[in-house]
């Protein structure tokens, strides 16, 4: 295919707007788009996770216990993860955790070197669990905004490069998520999550 036959598709893509079943159409008409890395591919794969989170979309769904106090709220994702936060109601200091913890040289507290259990994966790969990848989805879209980047496919050492894909799912999960919320969730999540079943160590 031509760049302008890529171009007109891409094209084609954007001018469906708001209207996911044309939209769904369009993402379908131009699969082979699929094939040809480059920006005109990010974008048809950017519609067509469009597609697919209007059809499963994120939820907040609140259980309760008889009482406020006992509602705890549970983000559920399309993939079926779900993640509790903010349940504690207790009140943090943002700003300064979001920075403490995301911070390199914060050898202690620093979320990448938190000792994540680990899970085996095809191909001898392996990942941790799944809250690294939901904070390293928050943390992306508090410091960096929407994920325009392309997702990974093939890891360095051959086969499927399942820890940059869940990072790139992860982030692109939060799209249209401003900065504060992302943070906010972060530093929930981070106080929060289940040490005991998360860490080798704690």
């Amino acid at each position: 295919m031509s760049d302008s036959d890529k171009q007109s598709a891409v094209s084609a893509l954007a001018a469906c707007g708001e209207d996911i079943a044309q939209l769904e159409a369009a993402v379908s008409k131009y699969t082979w788009l699929e094939d040809h890395p480059g920006p005109h591919r990010q974008k048809w794969r950017l519609a067509r996770g469009k597609v697919q989170r209007a059809k499963t979309p994120s939820k907040i769904v609140r259980v309760g216990a008889g009482n406020a106090e006992a509602e705890e709220a549970v983000e559920e994702k399309s993939d079926g993860f779900q993640f509790e936060h903010g349940a504690s109601g207790k009140t943090y200091s943002v700003d300064a955790d979001f920075a403490k913890f995301t911070d390199e040289n914060n050898k202690k507290e620093y979320f990448y070197n938190l000792k994540w259990r680990m899970k085996q994966m095809p191909g001898g790969a392996s990942m941790k669990r799944e809250e690294f990848y939901y904070l390293y989805g928050l943390e992306q879209q508090a410091k960096n905004g929407d994920n325009n980047t392309e997702r990974p496919m093939w890891a360095e050492r051959g086969g499927l490069d399942f820890e940059g894909r869940e990072r790139w799912a992860q982030w692109e999960r939060m799209k249209g998520m401003d900065a504060a919320t992302a943070k906010k969730h972060f530093v929930e999540v981070y106080h929060e999550f289940d040490r005991k079943k998360a860490l080798y160590a704690f």
